[in-house]
């Protein structure tokens, strides 16, 4: 019940939001749709919940650990077909690895203490919105920037 109350307030608050904070607004009532959805679900069929913190936890790992397996595969097919030197193709590859390493266990082990510290019926939020589309768009998003680095032909012009 506090959890409901919590986020019909949340929900609510998103409308005394300035016109300026829109972006947020919109990102705090798809939190409260998706929590609310599980709250309405599990309300309902309490003794459904698939998943165990232990069983999730070593799925996401395994999850996690997959995804940054295929990073240099994915690499290969879009980034080193473009001339930024063989060097750079190593640190970015190096980087997006590292960033993987780190990521996944610190991302998990924090979903891990909020549903330790609150309930499993912050999972779904969990996973859907701070799981693995956030370690898929880091990935893209360093991939962005990997891709804005001049290539071998614009910096030997400067």
């Amino acid at each position: 019940m506090v959890t409901a109350v919590a986020t019909l307030v949340a929900f609510a608050a998103t409308w005394a939001l300035p016109e300026r904070f829109t972006p947020l607004k919109y990102l705090a009532r798809a939190i409260c749709l998706v929590q609310g959805i599980s709250l309405f679900y599990f309300a309902l069929w309490p003794g459904q919940f698939p998943y165990t913190l232990g069983a999730y936890g070593a799925g996401m790992m395994a999850t996690g650990l997959a995804i940054t397996s295929a990073v240099p595969v994915v690499l290969g097919f879009t980034y080193y077909v473009h001339d930024v030197g063989l060097g750079r193709k190593v640190l970015f590859t190096g980087l997006a690895l590292a960033h993987s390493a780190i990521l996944v266990p610190v991302l998990y082990a924090a979903h891990t203490l909020v549903v330790a510290a609150g309930s499993l019926l912050f999972l779904p939020v969990l996973y859907l919105l701070a799981g693995i589309p956030l370690h898929v768009m880091t990935l893209v998003s360093l991939y962005a920037w990997g891709m804005s680095w001049p290539g071998r032909a614009a910096s030997s012009a400067r």
